[in-house]
């Protein structure tokens, strides 16, 4: 087939895909595109073998799984056996995390934030948006020949192309950043994570000179910890939906799962400062309190639940099963718990005494021949 023929059959191919987007013609590209990059991952890297890691990947991705809203592509995960820090997602819904980078993490507040934002690739169909606009160039370029052009205009034509590319490359990351600020707080992740996680790139990768830092195909990490930390300190902003006081007592609700009771503790006050009626957040921290051993707390705040919300079932099944502990610590707690008849008592005060003469017995013994060692000894001069 010519280049000619070839041509014309990638501009209906491209051109047609817009038409069809009601007919999952999209996903099914996106599909293809994932099957030729799992066969690449295949070649390059060997799954890890550690079922930890993997089990880990799987339990923290499930939570961003049911809230991604690719409900057409559903997300998969894998770890990879390379000690490279990095990350990536396939435009079938394939994420794959490195070793390296699961080794650097020290809390799943940071996986979930990375699994987030390769969610937020697939979500926002990156690899198809790069697939077409590589067409579009890649066909535009066989129509005009460029290899018959001058030299001076091929370059200037590739230095346009890479440039437009790597700026659209860091428009895709800053996107996919913000996306999973969004769906890990909807998974009831710590948004912090992302922010923990951008300072240790920062710390690795150091300030970059200005003309790395625009040709990097990634933001630096510097840039992007500063948009992470300014995105978590208006947390009523990352989902629209979710004011202030609902993003905390999600998070909270999050760690009290993962039974991190005094950080949940700590998001469930930080509502509660904002909205000290505001039940969920009064219910968890009962639900904290009461799981923590802070039985006082937990009644309290069951109350105060019941108080608002007389039928509420979850308050009143706590404040029973706070009441109950209550009643058996009362019930158990005993100062002499066995006392004694008075004929024990005679008994264990003379074997008190016999004790405490066998003792000065033992210390008169060890007097007497520490006296006759010393008398026998040579002098030392």
């Amino acid at each position: 087939m010519g280049r000619g023929a070839s041509s014309k059959i990638l501009i209906v191919f491209l051109f047609a895909i817009p038409l069809l987007q009601g007919c999952d013609v999209e996903r099914e590209i996106e599909k293809v595109l994932g099957v030729y990059s799992q066969f690449y991952v295949s070649l390059v890297y060997t799954r890890s073998k550690d079922p930890v890691l993997a089990e880990l990947t799987e339990s923290v991705g499930s939570r961003i799984r049911e809230v991604t809203p690719r409900k057409d592509m559903p997300i998969k995960y894998g770890v990879l056996d390379s000690g490279e820090i990095n990350a990536f997602a396939l435009s079938n819904g394939r994420i794959y995390v490195l070793r390296g980078l699961m080794e650097m993490m020290e809390t799943e507040d940071e996986l979930a934030s990375v699994l987030a934002h390769e969610a937020g690739h697939v979500a926002a169909r990156h690899t198809l948006k790069d697939f077409r606009r590589n067409l579009l160039v890649s066909t535009l370029a066989d129509l005009g020949d460029l290899e018959k052009q001058s030299r001076w205009v091929q370059a200037s034509a590739s230095l346009i192309w890479s440039l437009t590319e790597l700026a659209f490359s860091r428009q895709q990351e800053y996107d996919a950043d913000r996306y999973g600020l969004r769906l890990a707080l909807i998974g009831r992740y710590d948004p912090r994570g992302s922010v923990d996680l951008f300072d240790k790139f920062a710390k690795r990768e150091g300030r970059p000179s200005r003309v790395l830092v625009f040709l990097s195909t990634h933001p630096p990490a510097v840039d992007r910890v500063e948009r992470a930390r300014a995105g978590v300190s208006q947390i009523n902003r990352i989902v629209p939906q979710l004011d202030a006081v609902s993003a905390h007592t999600l998070i909270g609700d999050g760690y009290l799962q993962r039974s991190l009771f005094r950080q949940a503790l700590a998001h469930y006050q930080r509502a509660l400062e904002k909205a000290p009626d505001y039940v969920p957040a009064l219910l968890g921290s009962g639900k904290a309190n009461e799981a923590w051993g802070n039985f006082k707390a937990a009644k309290e705040a069951y109350e105060k639940v019941l108080q608002r919300e007389p039928d509420h079932p979850e308050a009143r099944e706590g404040l029973e099963r706070v009441r109950r502990h209550q009643a058996r610590q009362e019930a158990s707690f005993d100062p002499d718990p066995h006392p004694l008849s008075p004929l024990e008592r005679e008994a264990l005060v003379k074997e008190i005494l016999r004790w405490q003469v066998l003792l000065e017995r033992l210390e008169e013994k060890k007097r007497n021949i520490y006296s006759a060692t010393n008398a026998i000894a040579p002098p030392l001069y």
